[in-house]
């Protein structure tokens, strides 16, 4: 849904945005004793993050109705527009760490590195602010509660052990990791990823098959948000349904030449991805609700010569299973509503890059890149739609409970009529951005100048989980260094 950014106050000096401020500090010891060499760290981690998410230009009657929210809130929202949460935390990371490898030969056919490690942290959030906007500029007062509801912390750890072996031009590359983490609220995330690899490499040419499985979890902001939004409902406990990690499941099979022409290397890889669990926003919680299955194609070469070099990539992307949101919306609506769009969301069938390098004299470097995007098709949630749908589910069942059929009826009729309009989308032309760039060295200065754009394209982007942006014009980038 699309806003009007400048309307919105600041807060902090922050708009409507998502920003993150970091603060990163290590200190590490290696040593190495034959074959065997150890590293260990002590981290700090501090960063100060912000959520400040516009919700809608217009008044939204019911809105409040559908998150639940007191008569009071309820009644500004069917009078106001200019709807937006803020959220802003400062939180703190400390970890410890140590890994290590033993590189070992057997006989004249084997060699190989096991490599371990383990780590733990534990993450604190020390303060947090929640923070409900309306009319652009106004905010209602911050209840003490959600403060004592967003602070928290949790611990984690992981070990890992990973063995690469070969075996003449056979090579064995296979790894399993533990995680654990016991979250603020006490339950438990336990999860082993395994990896593994076999490649046969010859001298002009190797071929790999892989598998990977992976996870995320979810972030502690959103978890707490879910917390934060009961807690503006009026309810304390447990929310309904807690947000579990995003998993995914990868296969590949590759094939790389190298050498075959003097100074060109090249690679055809295929791949197939599932993955489950994705987190989606639904008006202000976050839920696990979308899954996704893509199959797809990458063909990757490069050509250097001494003054000269190419890079070049081309994807193809088929999702053949995807849905956008897992809501259930009852025997009456399901009908009427189907979330599984089974196709690329926001991301093009082709995509391809091509970077181009050259060095005209030992001070001045020229290089240029081409993105190409093809057709796509942007899926997203209309909130509007999804805000009223949830309305009229819950009118419908109140007049449903007080045997008032007529008004049930009609209830159910208006609300269907919403349903068909949540799953809304846009088709998005293909488009070529070019970018140009130069490099001089003259001494311990350094000039460099790009163009980004350079044709001005007008085009948008978006994600799963959010609408379409349009994206940055023509525009110029220039630089002084000075190497003392």
């Amino acid at each position: 849904m699309s806003y009007d950014h400048d309307r919105y106050c600041t807060h902090n000096a922050i708009d409507p945005s998502f920003a993150t401020y970091s603060t990163h500090a290590e200190l590490n010891y290696s040593h190495q004793t034959g074959h065997l060499n150890l590293k260990y760290a002590i981290t700090y981690d501090r960063s100060n993050m912000t959520q400040y998410q516009a919700i809608s230009d217009a008044a939204m009657p019911t809105l409040g109705t559908a998150l639940g929210l007191p008569t009071t809130v309820d009644s500004v929202f069917r009078k106001f527009g200019g709807i937006a949460r803020y959220i802003n935390g400062q939180e703190m990371d400390y970890g410890v760490q140590a890994k290590g490898g033993y590189s070992y030969n057997v006989g004249s056919s084997h060699k190989g590195v096991l490599s371990f490690g383990a780590e733990y942290n534990r993450f604190e959030l020390t303060d947090i602010r929640y923070q409900i906007g309306y009319d652009f500029e106004q905010t209602f007062n911050e209840h003490p509660v959600m403060r004592r509801v967003g602070k928290g912390s949790e611990n984690s750890g992981d070990i890992y052990l990973q063995l690469k072996h070969q075996w003449q031009s056979l090579i064995l590359n296979a790894g399993l990791r533990y995680d654990y983490k016991l979250r603020t609220d006490d339950s438990e995330v336990n999860e082993f990823s395994p990896r593994i690899a076999l490649i046969l490499l010859q001298p002009k040419w190797n071929v790999k098959l892989s598998y990977s499985k992976a996870f995320v979890d979810a972030p502690y902001f959103y978890r707490k948000a879910n917390l934060m939004v009961k807690a503006l409902q009026g309810t304390t406990g447990d929310f309904a349904q807690k947000v579990l990690p995003e998993r995914i499941h990868s296969f590949q099979l590759s094939f790389a030449g190298n050498g075959w022409v003097k100074g060109l290397d090249f690679e055809l890889n295929g791949f197939y991805n599932r993955a489950e669990d994705l987190i989606m926003t639904h008006i202000m919680d976050y839920k696990n609700a979308s899954k996704n299955k893509t199959v797809g194609a990458e063909f990757t070469a490069s050509y250097q010569l001494p003054r000269f070099s190419t890079h070049f990539n081309l994807t193809w992307t088929h999702t053949f299973k995807s849905n956008l949101m897992g809501i259930d919306m009852g025997e009456q609506l399901n009908k009427y509503f189907d979330t599984d769009i089974n196709a690329n969301n926001n991301t093009p069938v082709i995509m391809s890059n091509l970077v181009v390098g050259w060095k005209v004299t030992n001070q001045l470097k020229l290089h240029t890149h081409i993105l190409f995007e093809g057709k796509q098709t942007s899926y997203n949630t209309d909130l509007v739609y999804l805000i009223r749908t949830v309305g009229g589910i819950a009118a419908y069942q109140q007049y449903a409970a007080a045997g008032m059929e007529r008004e049930a009826a009609a209830a159910m009729q208006e609300t269907i009529g919403y349903v068909s309009q949540i799953i809304m989308h846009k088709e998005m032309p293909a488009r070529a951005i070019l970018n140009l760039g130069a490099d001089y060295q003259l001494g311990p200065i350094n000039l460099e100048l790009n163009i980004n754009n350079l044709l001005n394209t007008r085009y948008y982007r978006s994600g799963m989980n959010a609408p379409l942006i349009p994206q940055q014009g023509r525009w110029f980038l220039a630089s002084i260094g000075i190497k003392i």
